[in-house]
């Protein structure tokens, strides 16, 4: 298991080259499995993302579209993000594949939480 602190190095260096290549964020990605399930992704931060996905619906495998926005009118379920340091030293440490995807400029998914609309209160 890596140390807390070789894993900081990792990430640091990790961050730095990342500043050094062309921006990819916020590219839209669909992901579509045998079944014809379609998520709709986003990155929010540069880096990596899958070819497959596992589908959220059947399990089957899901591929990439390769940044073709095919579907235009189905909502952005997920997005790839950059996890911090902090996340990826307590929680990635015992997974050490997530670990190395994310130290190598690897994004990691999550749903995307819609917020709640403001209640407005005449006032």
């Amino acid at each position: 298991m890596k140390s807390l602190r070789q894993i900081e190095r990792e990430y640091n260096r990790m961050l730095i080259n990342m500043g050094k290549e062309p921006p990819r964020k916020d590219k839209i990605n669909i992901y579509t499995c045998a079944n014809g399930h379609t998520i709709k992704t986003i990155d929010i931060d540069k880096g990596t993302t899958p070819f497959l996905l596992n589908c959220g619906v059947c399990g089957a495998e899901a591929k990439s579209s390769f940044y073709k926005d095919d579907n235009p009118e189905l909502n952005i379920s997920h997005e790839f993000y950059r996890p911090d340091l902090f996340y990826v030293m307590k929680k990635l440490r015992k997974h050490p594949e997530l670990l190395e995807h994310v130290l190598k400029g690897g994004l990691l998914c999550r749903k995307v939480i819609k917020p709640t609309p403001e209640i407005i209160t005449p006032g």
